[in-house]
C-alpha cells in the first residue's frame, strides 16, 4: 500500500509540473505576441493601441524590459511625462544602460517642466480679478 501511495504521489507531482510548465510557456508566448503587436502599433503611430498591448505584456511578464521601454517612449510621444518617467525608471532597473538613463533624465525633465507650467497657469488663474 505504501509503495502504491508513493507512486501516485510521484505521478501527481509529475502532472502538476507538466501543467505548470505548459502554463508558463503559454504565458510567455502570449506576452511575446502582445509585445509584437504593440511594436507594430507603435511603429505605425497607433500609440493608444500600442500602450494597451505593451501594458498587457508587462502584466503577464512584469520584467519584460523592452515592453516597459516602448511604454516609456509611447508616453513620451503622447507627452504623458509622469507615466513615461515611471516606465523609464522600471526599464532602467531591469536594464541599466546609458541610453535608458538618458531617457529617465529626459522624462524627469519634461515632467518637471510640465508641472511648473501647470503651477504657473494655476497661480495666474488665482490672481485674475473676478
Amino acid at each position: 500500500m505504501d509503495r502504491r501511495h508513493t507512486n501516485i504521489k510521484r505521478i501527481t507531482m509529475g502532472l502538476i509540473t507538466v501543467i505548470m510548465l505548459v502554463s508558463i510557456l503559454s504565458c510567455t508566448n502570449r506576452a511575446e505576441k502582445l509585445y509584437e503587436q504593440g511594436e507594430y502599433y507603435y511603429k505605425t503611430g497607433l500609440l493608444d493601441e500600442a500602450i494597451i498591448k505593451f501594458k498587457a505584456t508587462t502584466q503577464i511578464e512584469p520584467k519584460h524590459s523592452s515592453a516597459h521601454h516602448f511604454l516609456a517612449l509611447a508616453f513620451m510621444r503622447k507627452e504623458w511625462y509622469d507615466y513615461a518617467l515611471v516606465e523609464a525608471e522600471i526599464t532602467f532597473d531591469l536594464k541599466p544602460t546609458s541610453e535608458i538613463y538618458e531617457l529617465v533624465q529626459l522624462a524627469r525633465s519634461k515632467a518637471e517642466e510640465k508641472e511648473e507650467l501647470r503651477n504657473r497657469l494655476l497661480n495666474n488663474r488665482l490672481e485674475l480679478p473676478n
